[in-house]
Parts: C-alpha cells; structure tokens; sequence
C-alpha cells in the first residue's frame, strides 16, 4: 500500500512545526525518518495517523486520503508500534498479540481460538513462542518490544508504522527488531515507516530516508545518498565518518585459535597494511581508506566489531557503519 502525505502542515498555536510537507512512501517500502530531539519526528507519526489532525493538507493511502477511511478499515491496513514501556498491567504476551486484531472485530465479541492460533503462529514466526505464557510486566525490554512488533503483525497488515522500534535495547536485541522489519518486508510485502535515532539501521533496512531538522528543515531522498557525513552535521551537529566495514560471511566458519583461547593483540588488529575501507564523504564521494575510521591507523577489532555489530545495509561482505566521532563547530 502506498503511502503519501501531500502539502502537509502542523504546528502549535501560531508555531508550525511542519509546512509543505511532501512525501511518498511507495507500497512494499522502507521509508526511516531521521533527526535530532525535539524537531517532532513521533508528532510527524502521530499526524499522518490521523491522532493529530493537520492543519493543511492531508495523509493518503492508495491515494485515498486517510479521513475517507472508517476506523476499523484504517486500521485493518495499517498496525502502530509505539515506543516501548513497560507495561504495569499483567496481560500475558499471547493476549497482548490477540489485542492487534481488535481493530477488526466487533465492540461485544470476545477472542476467538482462530485469533489464539493467528496470535502463535505470529509469535512463533518472530521465534519468541516460548514467552507466549509470560505475563508483559515480568519479560525484559527486548521481549517486550518484540512483543509489541507481534501485536502489530498479527492482522498481517499492509502498513507498518514504528517510532524508535530500537531504543533502550541492547545491540543483540536492536539487531533481532531490525532482522523482523526486514523479514516482514520481504516476506509479507508490507510498507514500513520507522522513526529512529541510528542512521546505521536505515542503512540496514530502508530504501529512502527523510531527514527532520529543526526550523522546518527537512531531506527526503534515497538512502544511500542523503545519509551521509554532511547531512549528519547539518542535521545532527556532528562530525562522523561513514564506512563500509568488511565482515566475515555468515555461512563461514573460522579455524578458532589453537594455541590460546584470548588471541594475541597482533590477532585482533585490522591492519592498515592489510584491510581497506571505503569511506563516504560529505559529498558522498567513496574513496579509499586504510583503516575502520579512514585516517590511515590501525584500529582495534573490538571497536570496530561493535559499530559493525550494529551495522546497517550489507554491500557484500561489508556493512556499512557510521561513527560520530566529535561535536561540529557552529
């Protein structure tokens, strides 16, 4: 399902947050909305959603504007992830996912055992089955989140919208919700919207990337071409260093050390003699680089394996990576 917001504005009192806001999320998309705190990347969620009303302008899907909709055909194309918290009620996670299909039942009718087994094989297909029993206020942030992720998925929807699925989360946890974005995008054909603070997951899983500034400034474009060292100071007030960091092929296993268990410091340097790096510029130029953060050193494997860790799109054998490394001067 596409989504479109066209000539868009909203602000408070005589404030406008937004104005002229144009932007096309094509259907089976990736769409990550960038910036900095406070600029209103969840108020942008929130309007296109139709919790928070436009001033101007309007929200559409399949070039349908969003107030033709009823409530319950809105939200049987669409599921919200909000960002998580925990929650002080003591609903079970396999209840909390029968909850994602209320949208499309009637005011008086209770859960059914086709809605239990839909709830399952959703928790089961994002592999956290064996929580189904656990109550939401006793599982860990992670569990939780991916838990709101199942809730959202349960009536398989055509648009999925997330704000800040990642944060709080450990890197494990960040990289299981962005491994079931890209599942669900892949699999169920599903149009995203994700607000995030990491530019490295929008390398990871989106096709276009919209920068939010402050001031109503604003960037929409491809992904691989707006998020770079420039855009990020501009919008971000940080000097970073964009770079494509190779990573061992997944299916390959390697010898493990036979002398020691802790390999000796020479082991887990990534030479500069040996390694090179493609790193974006501020014009988005690749050039090469011997060293993890372009400057010609050798970098120490453990730093380096971090920020990969995290890592965003794959070229290959690469993942492409950002490291903010000192605050811009005005």
């Amino acid at each position: 399902m596409k989504v479109e917001i066209k000539d868009a504005a909203f602000g408070y009192k005589k404030f406008n947050l937004f104005e002229h806001l144009n932007v096309v999320v094509p259907a089976q998309s990736v769409l990550t909305i960038l910036g900095p705190n406070g600029v209103g990347k969840t108020t942008l969620l929130r309007c296109m959603m139709g919790f928070l009303p436009w001033r101007e302008g309007a929200t559409y899907f399949n070039d349908k504007p969003l107030s033709s909709y009823s409530h319950r055909e809105l939200w049987s194309h669409m599921s919200y992830v909000p960002q998580a918290k925990q929650s002080p009620f003591g609903y079970s996670v396999l209840d909390t996912v029968v909850m994602g299909l209320n949208a499309t039942a009637g005011v008086f009718s209770t859960p059914s055992k086709t809605d239990y087994e839909k709830a399952l094989e959703t928790l089961d297909w994002l592999g956290i089955s064996d929580i189904a029993r656990s109550n939401c206020n006793e599982i860990s942030g992670g569990q939780l989140q991916m838990t709101l992720i199942a809730r959202a998925l349960v009536s398989k929807p055509e648009v999925l919208i997330l704000d800040e699925p990642e944060s709080n989360l450990d890197m494990r946890n960040q990289l299981l919700v962005m491994d079931a974005i890209k599942r669900v995008t892949a699999s169920r054909s599903t149009t995203c919207i994700i607000n995030t603070h990491f530019p490295e997951h929008a390398f990871m899983v989106s096709d276009n990337t919209l920068f939010v500034g402050h001031e109503n400034v604003r960037l929409h474009g491809e992904t691989l071409t707006v998020i770079n060292e420039e855009n990020i100071r501009r919008f971000y007030g940080v000097n970073a260093r964009i770079v494509d960091v190779p990573v061992a092929d997944a299916t390959h296993e390697e010898e493990p050390h036979a002398q020691s268990e802790t390999p000796d410091a020479e082991d887990v340097r990534v030479s500069a003699t040996s390694e090179t790096h493609a790193v974006l510029d501020g014009a988005n130029n690749i050039y090469e680089s011997n060293g993890c953060a372009g400057e010609g050193k050798s970098v120490e494997h453990s730093s380096c394996a971090a920020a990969t860790s995290v890592g965003a799109a794959k070229t290959h054998t690469h993942e492409r990576c950002v490291f903010p490394y000192a605050l811009a001067q005005s």
